[in-house]
Formats: C-alpha cells, structure tokens, sequence
C-alpha cells in the first residue's frame, strides 16, 4: 500500500536523524572538551543521559508535527527549514525540561545551545534531501509498481499531479482503463481500454495494481473487481470519493474498533473543549454581571423613566442547547403596548423608543444575557438564539438549520461578526447564518471564540449597518 510505503520512508528519515543528531551531539561534545578545552564535567553521566534524552525529544517532534501525514519527498527548501526549526527548538525544550526536573546544574547550558545551533543546519540538509534518496535506494528496479488507473478521463486529471509524485515511490502508471470509451488526447497516460476489456487488459500489461480513481456504486460491482484482482495476483486500491458523493466533507473514526462515518466533525463532543469553553463563559459573563451590570442596569431604567416606562427587562422563550426552550433575558428597547413579538425588528421600527434604538445598535440591549450564561443557558459565543416561531419558519429555509442547536447558542457568534446580523429578510439570509453557525460548530477552538469575542468588541465600537 502507498501509506505502508511512504511511512517507511518516514520511519528510516527518522532513524538516520537521531542517529546523525546523536553523532553531532558527541562530536561537538569531543571538540569542546578536548579540542576547545573547555572545563570537563565531572562526571559525563548526565551528557550520556541528554542524548538518550534527544533521541526522545525527535520522538516528541515526530508526534506534534505529525510527521507521518507529511509527505516528506514533497518538502521544499523552506518546508526543511520549518521542519528543522520545530525539531531543533523541541530538542532544546525537551532537554531543558529534562534537567529542570532532575535539578541538574552541571551540564553546561553554552555547549547545549550551541549542539541545538548546530544541529539545526544539519537537519535542513537531513530534511531537505534525505528522503529523496531513502526512497530511490528502497524503490529500486525490484521494488517498482506497474499500475493501472481505473477511471474517466476527467478523474484521470483531477489526480495526475497526485500520481506522478507517487512515481518517487515506486509507483509507475502504465495506462488507464475507462467506462467508456475515451477521446481526450490530453491524458498523461495512454488508455488502453474499457472496463469490459478490465481481465484481458490487466494480464496483458503485467501490472501489479490498479489503482481506481472512484468507489463503484455498488457494493457487489466492487466485489467483483476485487475478485478479479486477487485471481489475476494484483492489489485493488480505490480512491475514497465519498465526499464527492455526499457533495460535503466527512469525518472517518474509529470507536472501540468500530469504524465509523459521520458528516461531521464536532470537537464540543469532547467534555474536556466543554469545560475549556465554559471555563471562559465564566471568566467573561462574572466581571460584567458584577461590575458593568449594574450601573447598566440603572442608566437603562432612567431612560425607561424618560422615554417609555416600564419593566427594564424583556423577557422571551427562545430556542437553546438541543432545541430546548429558555427564557431570554435582554433590556426593553420597545414600547410596552401590545404588538405581535414574532415580528422581526425593522430600520426605522416605531416600536423601539430613540434611546432604544442607540441600545440596540451598540449591542447594551443583549448584556443581561450574560445573566443567561451564567445560568447555563447560553454561551458568550454560539448560534444566536431565535424565537420558537421564527425556528420552525427558518427550518423550511435552510436544511442544516437544525444543527446549530447542537452547541448552546451564544450572545454573539460567527455569522454575526461575518456580517449575517439584524432582520432576516429573504431565505438567503437565513442559509448563510446556518452555514456560519454549522461550521463553527464543526471548527471550534478556544482560539476562534477569542478571535469572535474581539470582532465583537470592535462592531461594539463600531456598529455594521444590520445592527438596528
């Protein structure tokens, strides 16, 4: 298999390099104390250690960078540095870490950061060139391919730059068998036939593998082809197009040894991104529930006084976490005469009395929510929370709008700060707050609520247009 072969070549690099990392590390060691003459340790146990310890830290870099899902024979010049330089500062870090817990104070720190200086330049080379040769000394004559390519033309295309990096690996395409029949002329390989043709053709040309550039229709079809591989001594691989099928991106994992297929990934499943998430719920919502609040809240009620008396708080049943109802709390910005609350809140709306409106255009309206994530009802960011009307009306017109309640939804959230903020007029609207609220749902990090908390403050600063 490809993987099986491109990580072998992984795992030889990574050999060569702590071996060639650890020959630096005693070489430099030789020439400082002996050719330099450097005070002498004591004792060399600890230096004996830290390379035992570097071979650890290349480990440690190997799993952070993810080194295996690199394709290391693709890497540029400034691919090898980038690479070199995580490897170089991890060595440092891991071996620093190391003697900080062992309380070591011997080993000197001159001769450790200048090892880390020169390995650095090393590994560029290691990167930049090893790999290549790793692989044109393990894929020789013998270990070479002859493949394949089961697919239409247009496949055949979609792949090629995929497939002639391949060739490093030993992969060598000899043609490509079609549904139908082909007259495009522009192909990198010759066709050689149809699928009919499929047995005559593969004992034809030798080959050891077909490589299909799709997943047949049907379970049973790709059966059959599989069969046929195996009778005629040829490994079968299928290029998985399921995404192309689903027309969106999928998420593959594995459960208990169960394999698994979901449309999407939700990293707020994870009870620990859970906790990070309501940990900054926290941080934020007790500083304005107990500092800006109240003086808030007063400012709020003598404009109530002045301009439209009444309860300082508008209170509504909204949808939340898991389509459940709660009741959101915000400041009145609307008269209190009877009026169908359905109704979406327009420019120039006679409803909101004038300091309502400035409330409502800097965002002072939705503070009592806060309130609201202290409860546990919200979140600081999240899908905006609509009324229980307007969420069955928005389901006809988006498809995914339902999956925005699989988070708890928020006072300010990404459509919001995208620009998809005030009164959904047309069904468009409604699409493009779900797409930004379903893929917040899918890319959450801790990173991304902070860069929406800023945005925020800014349109606070700042009012967009919608925000009436």
């Amino acid at each position: 298999m490809l993987s099986n072969r491109a990580r072998g070549v992984t795992v030889l690099h990574s050999i060569f390099t702590a071996a060639t990392a650890m020959a630096i590390f005693w070489l430099w060691a030789a020439v400082y104390f002996i050719v330099l003459r450097c005070q002498p340790p004591a004792s060399y146990i600890r230096y004996i250690e830290c390379s035992s310890v570097l071979v650890l830290a290349l480990g440690v870099n190997q799993a952070i960078t993810k080194l295996h899902r690199l394709d290391l024979l693709q890497l540029d010049i400034f691919g090898a540095l980038q690479l070199s330089i995580k490897q170089a500062v991890t060595v440092l870090c891991v071996i620093l870490l190391y003697l900080f817990a062992v309380r070591d104070s011997s080993m000197s720190r001159i001769f450790l950061f200048a090892f880390v200086a020169l390995l650095c330049p090393v590994a560029v080379l290691l990167n930049a060139n090893l790999p290549r040769l790793l692989a044109s000394k393990v894929f020789d004559m013998s270990h070479r391919q002859k493949t394949i390519l089961l697919g239409s033309a247009v496949q055949v295309e979609h792949f090629t730059t995929w497939l002639k990096n391949k060739s490093r690996y030993g992969v060598d395409v000899v043609g490509i068998i079609t549904e139908k029949p082909e007259t495009s002329t522009n192909l990198a390989w010759p066709v050689l036939g149809c699928i009919a043709d499929f047995e005559k053709i593969v004992a034809e040309n030798e080959v050891c593998q077909i490589i299909s550039l799709y997943l047949p229709n049907s379970l049973p079809r790709a059966a059959r082809l599989g069969k046929v591989c195996e009778c005629l001594g040829a490994r079968l691989m299928f290029v998985n197009d399921i995404e192309t099928k689903f027309s969106r991106s999928v998420h593959f994992f594995e459960d208990a040894g169960v394999h698994l297929i979901s449309l999407r990934d939700e990293p707020l499943e994870c009870p620990f991104n859970r906790l990070v998430k309501r940990i900054l719920d926290l941080a934020i919502s007790l500083p304005v529930a107990l500092i800006i609040l109240p003086p808030i809240c007063l400012f709020v009620w003598v404009t109530h006084r002045m301009q439209s008396p009444g309860p300082l708080f508008f209170r509504q049943m909204r949808t939340g976490f898991q389509r459940r109802p709660f009741e959101i709390i915000k400041f009145r910005t609307m008269h209190c005469q009877d009026h169908d609350e359905t109704i979406q809140a327009t420019q120039g709306d006679p409803r909101v009395f004038p300091i309502g409106r400035w409330l409502r255009r800097l965002s002072i309206d939705e503070l009592p929510q806060f309130l609201n994530v202290l409860r546990g009802d919200m979140s600081v960011v999240g899908p905006r929370p609509h009324m229980l009307e307007h969420d069955t009306a928005f389901a006809k017109s988006a498809e995914i709008y339902r999956l925005r309640s699989f988070v708890r939804p928020g006072i300010t959230g990404l459509a919001q700060v995208s620009g998809f903020r005030g009164e959904a007029r047309h069904p468009k609207d409604v699409i493009a707050r779900a797409d930004s609220d379903v893929y917040y749902l899918e890319h959450w990090t801790f990173g991304l609520d902070w860069a929406i908390i800023i945005q925020t403050a800014w349109q606070c600063v700042r009012p967009p247009r919608t925000a009436y």
